[in-house]
C-alpha cells in the first residue's frame, strides 16, 4: 500500500508546502533564523493542513484500491473452492 500513496503523498506535500508564501520564509530569515529553524517554526505549521489532508486522502485511496483487489481475489477463490474461502468471503461483502 505504501507504494501507492507515496507519489500522492509527495506530491500533496509539495503543493501544501508552496503554499507558504515566501514573505514569511524571508522574515523568518531577516530574523536570523536557521533553515531549519524556519522550516521547522513556519513552513511546516504554515502547510500542516494541506499536508494531513493530501495523507489522508492518499492513505484512503490506496486503502480502496487494496480492498477492491482483495475482494476480487476472494471472490475468483470462491467459485473455484468453497471449502475455506466461502465464510471470508461472505463476511467481506457484508462489511464492503
Amino acid at each position: 500500500m505504501a507504494l501507492l500513496t507515496l507519489p500522492v503523498v509527495i506530491v500533496s506535500v509539495e503543493e501544501a508546502i508552496r503554499t507558504v508564501p515566501r514573505e514569511l520564509r524571508e522574515a523568518s530569515f531577516a530574523l536570523g533564523a536557521t533553515k531549519w529553524q524556519t522550516i521547522r517554526k513556519v513552513v511546516i505549521p504554515g502547510s500542516i493542513s494541506g499536508i494531513m489532508t493530501g495523507t489522508i486522502l492518499a492513505v484512503s485511496r490506496g486503502q480502496a484500491k487494496l480492498r477492491l483487489f482483495f475482494s476480487q481475489v476472494l471472490l475468483i477463490l470462491s467459485h473455484t473452492s468453497n471449502f475455506l474461502v466461502r465464510p471470508v468471503h461472505d463476511w467481506v461483502i457484508i462489511f464492503m
